[in-house]
């Protein structure tokens, strides 16, 4: 499993790992994720 060095390259592979169709409703769920995990460590 590839390191996760900064939040762009997270989604980045998180988006490559879904399809096309799933890029549109998931990026504002991985948005609020990483957000709170930002608030909140």
């Amino acid at each position: 499993m590839p390191e996760l060095k900064n939040g762009t390259e997270s989604i980045c592979i998180l988006l490559i790992q879904t399809s096309k169709d799933m890029h549109e409703p998931i990026v504002p769920v991985l948005f609020s994720v990483f957000w709170g995990a930002y608030l909140y460590s």
